[in-house]
């Protein structure tokens, strides 16, 4: 772990400007929201301005680095929890506006009723991906399958499949492009 160490004469401990780094790091860099939980905190008599604390991740770049690595699973964890409770949310916001335009639906037109689906759909599937990749879970599943896999999938599909050559590919490479040439009776290509 690296020591913080405030250069001479510095108006903040090395225990505040940890813990200044410390909150910045949990919210992501926005200085609104760490100027806020370190008044909360009360660690200062008045907390440093947005320049200073804003200076100290440059200043003390080394245990800045090592305080968001520290922090990131946390980070990691909370922000999949937000999009969790995002995709409950607008479910349930989807399931309420279909509820209560039900009656409104034989009115609005086609156009309008896609559109109301789709973009409850959209924002569902965003959140929802958002939250597997913060948890590490798949968002797409990809798979790979042998031709004699396929050949066997298409037979019992009554699909039968002749004059399959089993061999190795080699990759040849693009040929160069042409080589440019000179205006007819010019010296120079310009």
């Amino acid at each position: 772990m690296t020591t913080l160490t405030p250069h001479p004469g510095a108006k903040h401990t090395a225990e505040q400007i940890e813990a200044a780094l410390t909150v910045l790091a949990l919210e992501s860099g926005n200085m609104r929201r760490t100027r806020e939980k370190l008044a909360q905190l009360e660690l200062f008599d008045k907390v440093p301005g947005a320049n200073t604390i804003g200076r100290w991740p440059e200043t003390y770049r080394d245990r800045y680095a090592e305080i968001r690595r520290e922090v990131a699973p946390r980070l990691k964890a909370r922000m999949a929890d937000t999009h969790d409770d995002l995709v409950t949310r607008l479910t349930a916001l989807e399931h309420a506006a279909i509820d209560e335009l039900e009656q409104e639906l034989k009115e609005l037109s086609g156009k309008d009723k896609a559109a109301l689906l789709r973009n409850a759909a959209v924002s569902v599937g965003i959140h929802q991906d958002k939250a597997q990749l913060l948890k590490n879970e798949p968002t797409s599943i990809q798979g790979r399958r042998e031709l004699p896999e396929i050949l066997r999938a298409l037979a019992s599909r009554g699909v039968v499949v002749e004059g399959v050559i089993d061999g190795d590919g080699e990759e040849i490479p693009p040929p160069p492009p042409p080589a440019k040439t000179l205006g007819a009776g010019t010296d120079s290509p310009g």
